[in-house]
């Protein structure tokens, strides 16, 4: 029993990872490679890359890439949607177009346009915005570039209402020690200021009801859990969120924070992962992940943990809802051997349009199954 209670803490807090919120770990977070004449790439997989033509370069460079946690503002009503990305040496100049790729974060754009997204490079006065491609599929930005500076992905969220903040959520964790079990939960949170990740100035309402269920703070009890929570509390908690119903918040507020409802439905099949099985021995030449892909509705996110430094190697990836997701050994190369859990999340997400309320504010119902592999060379 305390092993299941292990492993389901431990699931909480990645499923919270998730919902666009990165880890910091800037160790992996970083490339380096040597590129001449003959052109080659340098990348950290699934955030950035650069692809330098054969004959761009005359001479062997060492190049370098390195996450920037804490960039200059783009200024204006303009967003930071990635990490921004340093790539060295800085001002290496290339007689030929390189292409840079960065990976957005779609939670991140509010209610501004994806496609709007581009691509800005910090030019010392500010930044400066380039002719940008977007890959909304696999949320992902490319742009040309001839020199090295500090690069980031940003949208105009000229359109963004600003107000208080609400996160509303309501999920199930399926986990499998000896058998499969669900866990059903629902929260909210209330912020004065926008931040999709963590609490800067939390607020409290009157009540937080989810349909019949009515939602206890919990600061109340724990004072660093500034959030609204319900779940079965009981001996043998039995999951009670029903495929496919709708589930409608009704938030009555205060002086902060306006009242307001918000609705969404709840998934209609649950993404149960039958290979690899848990525990699995893979290998980096390559594996497939397979799940229940239901009726094909909804967003498949698939995420990717190591278990000893809880660092995300694949983070909140959408992907087709086939069923499967093959883990290639050119990725699998670039990390190391290790434990690692794999999500498998189904996901329906809204953002919420009501008086008062940012316009940045989600609602969202998630299942997310896992498993854990051990990946050997």
């Amino acid at each position: 029993m305390k092993l299941r209670s292990l492993l389901l803490t431990s699931m909480l807090v990645f499923s919270l990872i998730i919902v666009g919120c990165s880890t910091d770990n800037d160790e992996n977070h970083t490339a380096e490679n040597a590129i001449g004449p003959e052109g080659g790439k340098i990348e950290i997989s699934n955030e950035v890359s650069l692809v330098i033509p054969a004959g761009a370069l005359t001479d062997t460079i060492d190049f370098t890439m390195e996450m920037n946690a804490s960039p200059n503002p783009i200024g204006g009503k303009n967003a930071i949607v990635s990490d921004a990305f340093e790539i060295g040496p800085t001002g290496t100049n290339f007689s030929q177009p390189c292409t840079i790729s960065i990976h957005y974060n779609e939670s991140e754009i509010g209610t501004g346009n994806e496609s709007d997204i581009k691509i800005y490079a910090d030019v010392g006065t500010g930044w400066e915005e380039l002719s940008t491609t977007v890959n909304e599929a696999e949320n992902k930005v490319t742009a040309t570039i001839n020199h090295l500076s500090l690069y980031v992905a940003g949208v105009d969220t000229t359109s963004i209402t600003e107000g208080a903040y609400a996160n509303l959520t309501l999920y199930r964790i399926l986990t499998r020690i000896d058998t499969l079990s669900r866990t059903d939960m629902i929260q909210a949170r209330f912020d004065s200021v926008y931040d999709p990740c963590n609490a800067i100035n939390p607020l409290e309402v009157e009540s937080v009801w989810c349909n019949t269920y009515g939602l206890k703070y919990m600061g109340d009890f724990i004072p660093t859990m500034k959030y609204y929570w319900y779940t079965d509390t009981s001996e043998t908690p039995e999951p009670f969120l029903v495929f496919g119903e709708t589930y409608t918040y009704h938030i009555a507020g205060n002086e902060f924070v306006p009242n307001f409802t918000a609705s969404i439905d709840f998934p209609t099949y649950e993404p149960i992962i039958s290979s690899p099985s848990w525990g699995a021995i893979v290998s980096k030449t390559g594996f497939t992940l397979n799940w229940n892909s239901g009726d094909g509705s909804g967003e498949i996110v698939i995420s990717m943990y190591d278990t000893l430094t809880r660092v995300a190697v694949i983070e909140g990836e959408s992907t087709t809802n086939d069923g499967e997701f093959t883990f290639t050994s050119s990725f699998l190369s670039t990390i190391p051997t290790s434990v690692y859990s794999i999500h498998v999340q189904v996901i329906n997400h809204e953002n919420i349009n009501a008086n008062g309320i940012d316009s940045r504010s989600t609602i969202l119902a998630y299942i997310m199954n896992d498993v854990f592999v051990t990946l050997v060379e």
